[in-house]
């Protein structure tokens, strides 16, 4: 069996890169299979420059493109259709329809669109494409049931396969450490600068407790400046991409989620496996998928910064409900690991196991 995953730039550092690899690395680690990622915008002399720890044995194709403007894109996905894949995985809209074109008359090469965003965040052309085009797919693949539905009307092969964990967790956070903690892209659609003003609400009254967020992005400079203005910097901390996430989950004891909004949050995931109660904005979908209220976190009303400051204050007052719903947020993980997610991609992919 031989299977292409199909990105935008396996070189990047966020959930797409992370689910891709951590998808390569099981297929081929648990079936009988070739695994080949193909990187689109990636620079092919800068082959060892990828965050996250690619397997050997997986083969990485770095096209070394700009954009999607470039002509002879066309051309490397028309090579990409000779090498008579059984499976291709495409990551983006575009990248699917480039597929099904390349791939156009060939019964044995599946292609099969892995959306990883939330469908309503599409804009109209892009609509528009998986309208005239998604028909003519193998299956779609979507992170959430929401999203599993939403697409069920362009096909009816339609399946819905959340991500696995990327690490397993012997340990649990103690919750002892008076610290917050929040993972992302520094991006506009992750909300933090809702969750520094959140915080703001709340810091005369919480003592030593610091909130920090893990990520890079865009909006550095202008939450930096909020950080500033509310003369918090002894308090909140931009801290860039680390690959050892999962201390900084283990030494904290509060994970947030401030999104305005979600697909799959693979970050609470892995602060459930890290023991940590999550608080979330109640998005259109996504955490409330994960979350169940009131047990191992709390859901609070979309864009309601008092209601998150409050559910956080609650935690950080109260030691014993930190620590019964983060017992309960361990538990809540184990729906995640690798085994079980990886038995419904063996199934939709109908392959063996070594």
């Amino acid at each position: 069996m031989k299977i292409s995953i199909i990105l935008n730039n396996i070189c990047g550092v966020g959930g797409v890169e992370r689910v891709v690899t951590n998808l390569a690395n099981e297929l081929f680690q648990g079936y009988d299979c070739q695994i080949h990622i193909i990187s689109l915008f990636s620079n092919p002399k800068e082959t060892e420059n990828t965050f996250y720890e690619i397997d050997e044995n997986v083969k990485v194709i770095h096209l070394g493109h700009k954009n999607f403007k470039n002509i002879k894109i066309v051309a490397d996905f028309l090579n990409i259709g000779r090498q008579n894949y059984d499976h291709i995985i495409c990551c983006s809209t575009l990248i699917s329809l480039l597929a099904l074109v390349a791939n156009f008359g060939k019964k044995n090469n599946k292609v099969y669109a892995w959306e990883h965003s939330q469908y309503d965040h599409a804009s109209y052309k892009i609509k528009f494409l998986r309208r005239m085009f998604y028909p003519y797919l193998d299956r779609i693949i979507t992170l959430t049931k929401h999203d599993g539905a939403l697409f069920s009307r362009y096909l009816k092969k339609v399946s819905v396969i959340p991500n696995f964990k990327s690490f397993e967790s012997p340990k649990a956070s103690s919750h002892k450490n008076h610290t917050m903690i929040s993972v992302g892209r520094l991006g506009y659609e992750k909300g933090f600068d809702m969750l520094i003003e959140a915080y703001n609400n709340i810091n005369t009254k919480i003592g030593d407790w610091k909130l920090e967020i893990y990520g890079e992005g865009k909006e550095y400079n202008t939450l930096k400046q909020k950080i500033l203005s509310y003369r918090l910097e002894d308090k909140v901390f931009l801290k860039p991409f680390t690959p050892n996430i999962i201390e900084k989950y283990l030494n904290s004891s509060i994970f947030i989620c401030s999104s305005r909004s979600e697909s799959f949050s693979m970050v609470i995931i892995e602060a459930m496996e890290c023991g940590l109660p999550c608080v979330s904005f109640n998005c259109k979908i996504g955490p409330k998928e994960i979350i169940s209220e009131g047990i191992d976190g709390f859901l609070v009303e979309p864009f309601d910064i008092n209601e998150l400051s409050e559910k956080i204050e609650l935690l950080i007052n109260d030691a014993s409900k930190r620590i019964s719903m983060g017992e309960n947020a361990k538990e809540k993980a184990k729906q995640y690991d690798v085994a079980s997610t990886m038995s419904i991609w063996g199934e939709v992919l109908k392959l063996e196991k070594l």
